[in-house]
């Protein structure tokens, strides 16, 4: 099956972008899982990184979400 010359300059701009686009993302991220997935800390130092970490819109909604039983 031929391609036309377009569709193959035009992949190959795009495959390079995305891997570069990962590679950036990838590197960003942090390399340490946050005190609060720790399981080998204290539950209540868990829970406070935990909240620290959220907004107050997700604590509302954790609220909520616990109240209306879903």
């Amino acid at each position: 099956m031929k391609t036309h010359p377009r569709t193959r300059i035009a992949l190959f701009q795009v495959i390079p972008f995305s891997l570069i686009c990962f590679l950036l993302t990838v590197s960003v991220l942090p390399q340490e899982n946050p005190p609060y997935r720790n399981p080998k800390l204290p539950l209540e130092q868990r829970i406070a990184d935990l909240l620290s970490r959220m907004t107050l819109e997700e604590k509302i909604a954790q609220i909520t979400s616990a109240m209306s039983g879903q």
